[in-house]
């Protein structure tokens, strides 16, 4: 519902005019998908029909256009048939920016697995050109490798061919334009563009009467002092129209600040909400976690756990000045000095949060002077997967925990002044650890069962 209505808003801002249902005074119909009753009764009546991706190229070029891409049909199934692109995992190489954000969004809606790196695991490399390191390695493998082509003709229905991957069709690289559409193949689609508009009458009256209105509107909003005020906030606020470019394919971002100054985080997050995001309600509901450097907060630590990306504030002032939510790849936080001291790398930690939680079926009981605090450590603990016990389980208990589960499924965590009362454990082998278990665990995504370990019995 958030981007529907994002959408009406935008439409209407630049002179549109949104209808709830079909009628003859529809020139566009925006839709996803080519097998709706509105997509079929919409091309027998020679409408053109587009979709949200067309919407925002058009509003990123200030201009309406013919469709120029395939993302910007709808394309011949959602979900494509499984069997189209079934374990098909795909790399890309040659792409930036926001054509490298469109070909994601082509793959997604194509059933293909992204990477966005490349590996033996990959079925299929799509090229720009034939060059650069993924290239390289694809010969090397023997990997297929096509041009966009390829992907457009599947996104738009041609599916007979998309296992000929050696077709000179899709061996044609450094294109000037390697989104082209072949009309020839496609001219149901574009005929609608290809006679005038046919736009009703009522339609015209309405569209006349909104232009008038806001024209009335921009006339006296000068002198008015509420439309100066406006002005002014508009001047001295906005640095851009408010223009931007939504992937309809992508939920937006919601976003979670740490170790930033207030100031700047209140900016960031007013270009954040420009761009249709929003500030996450927990780290638990954060996807994006946007860092000066790597601290040991509780918000950072959690953050590695259950944080899709962490990244630098660059992520939002460079989406801002693109006007569309950029790729994530680029932006990756880097902090070398911290990577040296703690040991570890951010990068590897975060593919390790994606592939398991790192405290998955561990039971913690922590000591009351464990710090930085009980109820910090339970957050870091529990974004990780663990679970945290309020009281100290009976040594009875403890043995049932680690018989149905593992023998280091139970795990203290205490400090020096607390190993007092943690000495009858110390008989029955229980694994008891100082906070740097978890902190440094959290850190580098691993486990590390000897290093913060205490070992003995207390005197």
């Amino acid at each position: 519902m958030f981007f529907i209505y994002l959408f009406f808003q935008v439409i209407r801002e630049h002179g549109g005019i949104v209808d709830d249902c079909y009628s003859d005074r529809i020139t566009h119909v925006l839709c996803d998908t080519q097998m709706t009753d509105i997509f079929k009764l919409a091309v027998k009546d020679s409408k053109r029909c587009v979709t949200a991706n067309w919407l925002n190229d058009c509003l990123n070029r200030k201009k309406m256009l013919p469709p120029w891409k395939a993302i910007h049909f709808p394309v011949y199934a959602y979900p494509m048939p499984t069997t189209v692109c079934k374990d098909q995992v795909v790399a890309i190489t040659g792409f930036e920016g926001k054509d490298r954000i469109d070909v994601k969004t082509m793959l997604e809606v194509a059933g293909a697995k992204y990477t966005g790196f490349f590996s033996r695991a990959n079925t299929l490399l799509l090229c720009n050109r034939l060059e650069g390191e993924k290239f390289g390695k694809a010969r090397e493998w023997r990997i297929p490798f096509v041009n966009l082509q390829w992907l457009s003709d599947l996104i738009l229905g041609r599916v007979e061919g998309v296992r000929n991957y050696a077709s000179p069709r899709y061996q044609q690289y450094d294109l000037e334009d390697p989104f082209r559409i072949d009309s020839y193949q496609n001219i149901h689609l574009l005929q609608p563009w290809m006679v005038p508009l046919k736009i009703s009458p009522a339609a015209r009256k309405d569209f006349i009467a909104s232009h008038a209105s806001q024209g009335d509107k921009r006339k006296h909003e000068p002198t008015s002092p509420v439309g100066s005020a406006a002005k002014k906030q508009r001047k001295e606020g906005e640095d851009w129209d408010g223009t931007i470019t939504v992937d309809p394919h992508r939920a937006p971002p919601r976003v979670l600040f740490t170790g930033i100054e207030p100031k700047i985080v209140k900016e960031l997050t007013r270009k954040l909400e420009r761009l249709g995001g929003q500030v996450a309600d927990s780290i638990q509901t954060c996807t994006h976690l946007v860092a000066a450097k790597v601290s040991r907060t509780v918000k950072f630590l959690s953050g590695v756990s259950v944080c899709g990306h962490i990244i630098s504030p660059a992520w939002l002032e460079e989406s801002y000045k693109s006007r569309y939510i950029l790729d994530e790849t680029n932006f990756v936080l880097a902090d070398k000095e911290a990577e040296v001291t703690f040991n570890f790398n951010l990068k590897e930690s975060m593919m390790r949060s994606k592939h398991c939680k790192l405290f998955q079926n561990l039971i913690f009981y922590l000591t009351p002077g464990v710090k930085p605090g009980i109820d910090m450590m339970r957050d870091i603990i529990e974004s990780a997967g663990g679970r945290v016990l309020i009281s100290r389980p009976s040594l009875k208990n403890i043995m049932v925990i680690r018989k149905n589960i593992a023998s280091t499924a139970f795990i203290v965590v205490t400090c020096d002044n607390d190993l007092p009362s943690c000495r009858d454990l110390f008989n029955d082998h229980i694994e008891i650890h100082n906070a740097e278990f978890i902190l440094t665990g959290v850190l580098k995504q691993q486990l590390d069962f000897n290093t913060f370990k205490y070992y003995g019995k207390v005197g």
